[in-house]
């Protein structure tokens, strides 16, 4: 979740203790990705978003890159 704070950006995922901060929702992002890789944390078991949740409604749509992402 990105959330913009006294201006500045956080970082941070349900279920994980990690953050990250940065002048921008970018740097915010890189920064918590970076905090992950350091410290190998991962979800908390049964953690759930609702980003997620949301997933499975896509789960057989096609994607437009055949990399299993959107572009444009």
């Amino acid at each position: 979740m990105l959330e913009e704070r006294g201006g500045g950006w956080r970082a941070t995922q349900t279920g994980v203790t990690a953050e990250g901060h940065g002048d921008t929702a970018a740097d915010a992002a890189a920064a918590y990705c970076r905090r992950i890789a350091e410290t190998g944390e991962r979800r908390a078991s049964g953690a759930t978003d609702r980003r997620e949740e949301s997933a499975t409604a896509d789960a057989g749509a096609q994607t437009a890159n055949d990399r299993g992402g959107r572009d444009g």
